[in-house]
């Protein structure tokens, strides 16, 4: 079919490549508690004098600011992780149903592959 484009995603090779960054995430999200932790035990231990406080204006807006980066970043690689998983289960189901779909015609081969294509001509509305 002249203008179709085809889409092959090798969903085999994918899906260990998602252990090492589940880990980074894990390690991130492990990092953010013990840091929160430790920032719980400890705060206010500059005390309640003027050099305390003015410590603490200038310690406690970077502490923030640090510990919610690292729970963001922790937050944002485990939630690719979790939409790369569900774009390969889609991949892997759409295969599975055209291979279906498609055994009952012809001399097709209905076996499945390691790849899913997917066509991606757009919808005639």
């Amino acid at each position: 079919m002249s203008g179709t484009r085809q889409v092959s995603v090798n969903t085999d090779t994918m899906r260990p490549g998602m252990n090492s960054f589940t880990d980074v995430g894990n390690h991130l999200t492990s990092a953010y508690d013990t840091l929160y932790d430790a920032a719980q035990r400890f705060y206010g231990c500059w005390g309640a004098d003027s050099t305390g406080e003015q410590f603490a204006a200038g310690y406690l807006p970077s502490a923030e600011q640090v510990l919610g980066g690292l729970q963001t970043a922790g937050h944002a690689v485990l939630s690719v992780i979790g939409n790369i998983r569900t774009m390969i289960q889609g991949y892997t189901d759409t295969e599975t149903n055209n291979t279906l779909a498609s055994s009952g015609f012809g001399d097709q081969d209905a076996r499945s592959s390691d790849t899913a294509p997917v066509d991606v001509r757009p919808s005639r509305s």
